[in-house]
């Protein structure tokens, strides 16, 4: 207490509220657990309650949202899932980031670091939501670029991020003569945290990210869960044998054709522009308003206001799969319909564990959709 009291700049205010903010984190993990305990044992037997829902909102004036969105959090961010222990990876995040990142796929949530913000990890939201909104059939009909066949997932994303970004691309060639591990970071994360989102063709959305000056970097494809971990210096030599050739041509780094300019689809501290998915629909769609929840402080999900982390959006229909079926489908589009059950049967399981029960009806009827269509087809999706 008395260290509060002593607080005389605003360095020393922020460390302080950070750490009694993060130190909540915990807090929430053992309510989750508690409520947990009540609904799974018959400790309210004698309490007069038939639920757990029923108890806290008599007692706390819970809502059973809320009560969900605790023991969500515990599901996920304490050790072993069930437990009064929050997982140590997740100290330092607090409550508010938790609950931001509770919808995103935990692979995706492994690539976030603590020091980023709020509307940073929303931007990352909306990339995710973007590509969900691709289907793999979608994907599978861009082919492959001849220019990346022979290129790791590392490099594939890093070449497709420098050609949407001609600046970058233009540096990563000066780089690429005589820069070392520490230069090529500073020119891809300047202040040592970013996520990089960029979408090789044929792949989707792939994610770069770097949690800090000299640690390991991420690759994960957010498609297929495809991911790679590499050190700084083993990602610097991948880096090196893309922009190699293209380094050797007389002013390459001036002449070097790339795509127009466009926004910068970087995500890191004080500089987040999230670039549209590269394929649409023929009809043009308005830009997703940013989620309500960016504004909300931590303060206020203490206080009892939880955060609602998905817009009350209705999930629009994949273009490709509104087609009849008529005289067969082929066997590619099949696999296809077959891959996508199965993606949906992953983010509905994640859908009710959130209880967004709306969006767990729509993802049933878009399961069912696409199984009737392999029905029709011999029911081969093989």
């Amino acid at each position: 207490m008395e260290e509060l009291r002593n607080i005389e700049n605003y360095e020393q205010f922020k460390q302080a509220l950070d750490t009694e903010l993060a130190n909540q984190a915990a807090g929430f993990v053992r309510t989750g657990y508690l409520l947990k305990k009540a609904r799974d044992t018959d400790i309210l037997a004698s309490s007069g309650y038939s639920t757990v829902a029923e108890f806290a909102k008599a007692e706390y004036g819970l809502s059973k949202d809320i009560v969900s969105r605790y023991i969500a959090i515990n599901d996920r961010y304490s050790e072993g899932g069930y437990s009064d222990r929050l997982q140590d990876k997740y100290e330092g995040y607090g409550v508010a980031k938790l609950q931001d990142m509770l919808t995103l796929p935990i692979e995706v949530v492994d690539l976030i670091s603590p020091e980023m913000t709020r509307k940073e990890i929303a931007e990352v939201k909306a990339e995710v939501k973007a590509e969900e909104a691709i289907s793999p059939i979608e994907v599978a009909l861009e082919g492959t670029d001849v220019q990346q066949a022979d290129m790791e997932l590392c490099q594939k994303a890093i070449y497709k991020y420098a050609k949407d970004n001609p600046e970058k691309f233009k540096a990563l060639v000066k780089w690429t003569k005589d820069g070392d591990s520490e230069e090529l970071e500073s020119i891809l994360a300047p202040s040592g945290i970013a996520v990089l989102a960029s979408r090789p063709q044929g792949i989707g959305k792939v994610f770069t990210s770097f949690k800090g000056e000299g640690q390991p970097v991420d690759i994960l494809a957010v498609k297929n869960n495809e991911k790679h971990t590499l050190s700084m210096d083993d990602y610097a030599a991948k880096v090196r044998e893309v922009f190699a050739q293209i380094a050797d041509m007389p002013d390459a780094y001036e002449k070097t054709e790339v795509a127009p300019v466009q926004p910068e689809n970087v995500i890191k501290k004080s500089e987040s522009v999230i670039k549209k998915p590269e394929i649409e629909s023929e009809t043009p769609k308005s830009e997703p308003k940013e989620s309500e929840n960016v504004e909300k402080t931590e303060c206020e999900v203490l206080s009892g206001e939880v955060v609602d982390n998905e817009p009350e959006e209705k999930q629009e229909e994949k273009a490709t799969e509104e087609a009849p079926v008529a005289a067969g489908l082929d066997k590619n589009v099949l696999r296809g319909y077959a891959a996508a059950v199965s993606s949906s049967i992953k983010k509905l399981d994640r859908l009710w564990e959130n209880r967004e029960l709306e969006k767990c009806l729509e993802e049933l009827t878009s399961i069912r959709w696409r199984i009737e269509q392999i029905q029709k087809n011999g029911g081969n999706a093989e």
